[in-house]
């Protein structure tokens, strides 16, 4: 993963680093464990803020258990908790550029 790979940079900057996902509460323990994540997922259970955030995935069917996926996005959020850039992706394939988003970053 690599956000997991270059999570230390961010934080050497001072950046806090955050993710969401729709996953069960123990298939994100599960992923965290199996990968080692050294950063908080926090748990979206109706993907309500993944909604919000404009990043669902409409793709699945709504019976599936796939529902509630979002695309591939990361948010950089000031310490208001206003979001002051948003890089998102269409496809899970994709991820956003962690440089540009780490540059980004270092302006705010």
């Amino acid at each position: 993963m690599q956000l997991s790979e270059t999570s230390e940079k961010f934080s050497s900057h001072g950046i806090e680093i955050l993710t969401v996902t729709y996953d069960s509460t123990a298939d994100a323990k599960t992923f965290i464990d199996r990968r080692e994540i050294n950063f908080p997922i926090l748990h979206d259970s109706g993907s309500d803020l993944i909604k919000q955030l404009g990043i669902l995935n409409p793709g699945p069917d709504p019976d599936s258990k796939y529902y509630g996926i979002p695309f591939p996005g990361i948010f950089l959020v000031d310490t208001q908790g206003m979001i002051r850039a948003k890089f998102a992706e269409e496809k899970y394939q994709d991820r956003p550029q962690l440089e540009a988003v780490l540059a980004e970053a270092m302006k705010l």
